[in-house]
């Protein structure tokens, strides 16, 4: 087993084994983080994410800010994520192999959408913005088109997933900053 499975067995156990109650307090926290900056404040498009039962939960901010920044959320299509609109709760569909609420319509043009800022999940992270996915290869094929390298990346988590070093590989892509609830948070 490499080192990456490892790591992604360790995190999920650390998940596991936090109450409930904490990881949404931290979401509250993380996501308060993220409406604090400067990126998301100024971003008119954001690509958030619907979190899987595990991952910081970004529904509120989803809910709060369709109506006044326009929301991108990705959809599972094959080995690939493509990028839809979320209009509203009524417009999301869980049919697909992960049970995560992702919007039903046309998927975005990537090449005529300016995106502004990316938030991301994932299993672990560095402080210099490295960043554990959950060994699907989403995300990093996702970041790598040319329409998306140049945009804000902001990776978000709990604080037990928050490491001082990971294994990275030349196809992982880089966060620009991370955001994370501090430990002593309760």
């Amino acid at each position: 087993m490499n080192d990456k499975q490892e790591l992604r067995k360790e995190v999920r156990r650390k998940k596991q084994s936090c109450p409930k109650e904490q990881l949404e307090k931290w979401s509250q926290a993380v996501c308060h983080l993220l409406e604090q900056t400067e990126e998301f404040q100024n971003a008119e498009t954001v690509l958030l994410y619907y979190a899987l039962p595990d991952e910081v939960d970004t529904t509120p901010l989803i809910r709060k800010y369709a109506g006044c920044k326009q929301i991108l959320l990705p959809v599972v299509c094959g080995d690939d994520l493509v990028v839809r609109r979320y209009q509203n709760e009524q417009t999301l569909s869980v049919e697909n192999p992960f049970g995560i609420p992702e919007p039903e319509g046309e998927d975005i043009n990537l090449s005529k959408t300016n995106i502004d800022l990316v938030v991301v999940p994932g299993m672990a992270f560095t402080a210099n913005g490295c960043r554990l996915g959950r060994g699907k290869g989403y995300y990093d094929r996702l970041l790598s088109r040319p329409e998306l390298q140049s945009v804000h990346r902001i990776g978000i988590c709990f604080p037990f997933q928050l490491l001082s070093e990971l294994p990275v590989e030349a196809h992982d892509i880089r966060m620009h900053r991370i955001i994370s609830a501090s430990a002593e948070e309760k």
